[in-house]
């Protein structure tokens, strides 16, 4: 499975995967983290370690900042933007999904180390 994972991950890095900003006159933000999100998540499922599933939250609260961000939350000082996309329902699902992702990644870790 790992090997799979790798090959998507590597797939990621491709020029042909994650818009560049020159070809789409600097308009790919939201696609760029996006695709920045899947790569730091597949990292994290190579090698779940705390500071790969951080990077995997950054990007996915990056991600869904580009999503939401509208003329109201441009008022809003840092932490409160910040509340307000932890609040979100975006991102309280995709949070949801990471946490039971990284759970099932540890316990199969477990179970795999339990083996040897």
């Amino acid at each position: 499975m790992s090997a799979t994972i790798q090959q998507l991950r590597d797939a990621c890095d491709s020029d042909d995967i994650i818009p560049h900003s020159d070809d789409f006159g600097g308009y790919v933000a939201l696609s760029q983290e996006a695709g920045l999100a899947i790569y730091k998540t597949l990292d994290a499922c190579i090698e779940p370690t705390p500071q790969r599933i951080i990077d995997v939250v950054k990007r996915v609260a990056f991600t869904i900042e580009f999503f939401t961000w509208d003329e109201s939350m441009k008022s809003m000082g840092t932490e409160e933007c910040i509340e307000a996309i932890a609040r979100h329902s975006f991102a309280v699902r995709e949070m949801a999904k990471l946490l039971g992702g990284f759970t099932k990644a540890e316990e199969y870790q477990t179970a795999k180390s339990g083996l040897s």
